[in-house]
């Protein structure tokens, strides 16, 4: 329906990004971008805009955000925007 599956985990990146894996949700040939520590919502503005970039052209793409940096994001309208036009894509 165009829309991606998101998981959410208290566990380190590595581990998600493995779960992802084993729920076939992520293969070993997903192209994956991540937006990680960012403390400030210019540094995940950057990091969002060069994960679209980054997944532009990609059929098997995923997103890896930390939660630090999703916490940030969520208050910016732009971060918000963003996070949803990469999950749509």
């Amino acid at each position: 329906a165009g829309s991606r599956p998101w998981v959410l985990t208290g566990d380190k990146t590595e581990t998600a990004i493995e779960i992802a894996r084993s729920c076939a949700l992520f293969s070993n040939t997903t192209r994956l971008a991540s937006c990680l520590d960012c403390t400030t919502v210019d540094a995940a503005v950057t990091s969002l805009r060069r994960a679209a970039t980054s997944l532009s052209d990609a059929t098997d793409a995923g997103l890896v955000i930390d939660g630090g940096t999703l916490l940030v994001a969520l208050t910016s309208k732009e971060c918000r925007e963003l996070i949803f036009s990469l999950g749509m894509a």
